[in-house]
């Protein structure tokens, strides 16, 4: 007998079990989102990043909750609005990514967190915190491109 032989270990589909708090559905996945999305209010707005120790910067926010979540997320703003399937501002659900132009530029600027009840979390700017902010404003409407369902379709 070789006794360098390793002990066979058998991993078979059958009997590999998902964490008992990750969420198999998309519903729960995007409620999963939109729940460490808000969590994030008041951590700190810092470029680069994508952490609540370092702290956000616009698309870092939306890559963590997804990421968080097992979602594969590219990175940078402009390509995570490339994922999922489009949403109108009024088919919005908790946990879609909302995207917006500055200026009406055409191009998307920003991106946040869609929350229900017209808001959405949000990393903007050094000049304050991740917020839960009210989109249902004349200026985040006209600025308003389009949602992305990227848990709901996962």
């Amino acid at each position: 007998a070789n006794t360098n032989q390793q002990p066979e270990t058998s991993v078979t589909p059958d009997n590999i079990r998902p964490e008992a708090d990750t969420p198999v559905n998309p519903d729960e996945k995007a409620e999963a989102i939109a729940k460490l999305a808000e969590a994030q209010e008041g951590v700190k707005f810092n470029f680069g990043y994508a952490d609540p120790v370092n702290g956000f910067d616009n698309s870092g926010l939306p890559y963590y909750a997804l990421t968080q979540n097992g979602i594969n997320c590219p990175r940078t703003t402009g390509e995570i609005s490339k994922i999922g399937s489009k949403v109108e501002y009024d088919k919005l659900q908790r946990g879609d990514l909302v995207f917006f132009q500055m200026n009406e530029s055409g191009n998307v600027d920003f991106t946040g967190v869609y929350v229900g009840n017209g808001k959405a979390v949000i990393a903007t700017s050094e000049d304050r915190p991740v917020t839960i902010t009210d989109i249902t404003s004349a200026w985040y409407r006209n600025a308003f491109l389009y949602g992305s369902a990227v848990a709901r379709q996962v």
